[in-house]
């Protein structure tokens, strides 16, 4: 079995083919549509608002309140230093 680098899953056999037959043309496009709806970007679905909207009451690591937000999986606790 060979394995291919540097290639993308959406690509398909006529990307970069110009004046495709209607069947490639439809196969294409229904490929491409239905890999966009699985790989959406955070921002694109919405998903990034939603997880930054939430702001927790205290610190998840030493329950202190005072406590800065810096990223989505990251806080920047002031009564642990």
């Amino acid at each position: 079995m060979t394995h291919k680098t540097n290639t993308s899953r959406s690509d398909t056999p006529w990307d970069r083919v110009e004046n495709l037959p209607p069947t490639q043309q439809f196969i294409r496009d229904k490929h491409k549509m239905h890999y966009q709806q699985g790989h959406s970007t955070l921002l694109e679905s919405g998903e990034k608002l939603l997880i930054n909207s939430y702001i927790p009451k205290s610190c998840p690591f030493c329950n202190g309140e005072k406590f800065v937000k810096i990223g989505l999986d990251e806080f920047f606790c002031f009564q642990s230093t």
